[in-house]
């Protein structure tokens, strides 16, 4: 594997290793609450959930020793020494692309730190090869899109590369981890997590406990009230504790609330109920369209909004590829199930013929 394309990013922009960071940290807590037996998650959580780096790093062991939690399958051998050289030469390629300082001590710890996610993705990929579910991709992509990463709980330490951090550090939904990243750009840019994770493990156990299934679906404010949320944590509970559990398919929604997920057929109606939200949306889209006064607006500003609108039926195609994709692979997937099932059932039949037979004779056997 080469990673001579990559080069630092000419951006440092928080909202885009923000959005990359916390999809890595929902995968990764997506583990945990697929972990049935109630002493590793109590060895984890201990009382109030917050990201630490003793959390975030029990969660990083839980996902690469326990990940057919979640692959439902047997893990491929793992080459260590593939493993070891590819990370060794991404640790390389940053050093240099870090100039004179990739290899000083004060850039250190964004080069191991960095090596040590990227070597983890490594792992897991190697286990299960380009996983969905893999909960390292995406640090992963933040790594080859040009960003360095450096993860700790001594804000002290932190705030020599990130000023700005100690001013939030006393925040009522501040979490035990900050994040700071270092690209191209001279200066870093940082942020300190929140403490959504206690949040979702509460919304977790509501659901499962209250409303489990579909039939017994809850609105959005009998969520809010039966878990006695003040105004600004159910302000953020659709974007930062539904949503990140709704991708990791542990609840579903349907016209009547939100749900834990007891069957697959569940997860299917929860897709179908976002499917024909979009087609309302698209509905919408539709009617200004066509009602859409284009002499008011300049030749710049039609093209600006054509080009916009080619891009989001671009991407509206990208979906259902994926999907279309997606079910072709599990439709041969289960084809092969389904044969390798007949295989064992004829083997089976075959036995029990076998043990029928033996027995016909064996009654046959004076004593």
């Amino acid at each position: 594997m080469t990673h001579d394309n990559i080069i630092l990013s000419k951006n440092n922009n928080k909202g885009f290793y923000e959005v990359g960071y916390y999809e890595h940290v929902d995968g990764l807590f997506a583990f945990l609450l697929a972990e049935q037996n109630e002493n590793k998650v109590k060895n984890i959580i201990k009382t109030k959930i917050q990201i630490s780096e003793r959390f975030y790093n029990g969660l990083s062991q839980m996902a690469i020793e326990n990940a057919d939690l979640i692959e439902k399958t047997v893990a491929q051998e793992i080459n260590w020494y593939d493993i070891k050289e590819n990370a060794e030469n991404y640790r390389s390629t940053i050093k240099k692309q870090l100039g004179h300082e990739g290899s000083s001590d004060f850039l250190k710890p964004f080069v191991e730190h960095s090596a040590d996610l990227y070597e983890e993705w490594l792992i897991y990929d190697a286990m299960y090869p380009n996983s969905y579910s893999n909960p390292f991709t995406p640090v992963k992509n933040l790594l080859t899109d040009g960003y360095t990463l450096f993860a700790s709980s001594d804000l002290d330490v932190l705030s020599e590369y990130e000023k700005t951090l100690k001013v939030y550090k006393d925040s009522e939904f501040a979490g035990n981890i900050a994040l700071v990243s270092k690209t191209a750009r001279k200066s870093f840019s940082g942020l300190i997590t929140d403490n959504r994770y206690d949040l979702q493990f509460l919304v977790f156990e509501f659901l499962k406990n209250y409303a489990c299934g579909k039939e017994n679906a809850v609105k959005f404010n009998e969520l809010a009230v039966g878990l006695n949320l003040t105004p600004t944590q159910a302000k953020t509970l659709k974007n930062v504790v539904l949503l990140p559990l709704k991708r990791n398919l542990t609840i579903g929604v349907c016209s009547r609330g939100y749900y834990f997920i007891t069957k697959s057929e569940e997860i299917l109606e929860s897709l179908n109920y976002h499917f024909q939200k979009l087609e309302g949306i698209e509905n919408t889209l539709l009617h200004i369209l066509e009602h859409l006064p284009i002499h008011k607006f300049s030749l710049s500003e039609l093209n600006c909004y054509s080009d916009n609108l080619a891009t989001n039926l671009n991407n509206r195609k990208k979906l259902y590829d994926s999907l279309h994709t997606r079910i072709n692979n599990v439709s041969n997937c289960f084809t092969h199930i389904i044969n390798k099932n007949s295989d064992n059932i004829q083997i089976e039949r075959n036995a029990d013929k076998a043990v029928e037979k033996n027995n016909s004779i064996n009654d046959d056997v004076p004593f």
